[in-house]
């Protein structure tokens, strides 16, 4: 899903057998849409400008995909902070090296072993509702300040 359908990228992607891309839809109805495919895909770069960034950085799609109640799959190397906290949780299937043996082998799992996308899917529900639910955020958040406050 992008708001770019007609860049260059996106004109080879479209190329691939089982690749659909579709324009951007408001956010408002993120949830449905993400609720209707059979996986999503969290990819992250491998180019060390982009480790770097990606070790304290975290993906904002995240929460939405963990609450989705679909098994996510993140490609992204083993020192960024999606790959250690996914792990932390057990809630996704990681592949952490690059290239595509260790992705076909994650699609391979997926497609035929039912019970693991089921346990992927219910453990990432699990975790988005006592790790990114709003008032748990907030509440953890206001409780941070007054300590930072309490201390100063």
């Amino acid at each position: 899903i992008t708001s770019d359908t007609s860049g260059r990228a996106i004109g080879s992607l479209r190329r691939l057998p089982g690749i659909t891309v579709r324009r951007g839809v408001p956010h408002a109805r993120m949830p449905a849409l993400l609720s209707s495919f059979d996986a999503l895909l969290l990819p992250l770069d491998f180019d060390p400008e982009s480790v770097a960034f990606a070790r304290y950085s975290m993906p904002t799609k995240l929460p939405e995909y963990l609450a989705s109640g679909v098994p996510v799959l993140a490609y992204a190397p083993a020192e960024s902070a999606v790959a250690r906290y996914l792990a932390k949780f057990r809630c996704a299937s990681v592949v952490s090296t690059p290239g595509v043996d260790g992705v076909r082998r994650a699609v391979t799992d997926l497609m035929n072993a039912e019970h693991l996308r089921a346990d992927l899917a219910r453990q990432a529900i699990v975790v988005a509702r006592e790790e990114h639910d709003v008032r748990v955020v907030a509440e953890i958040f206001q409780s941070t300040l007054a300590r930072a406050a309490s201390t100063s």
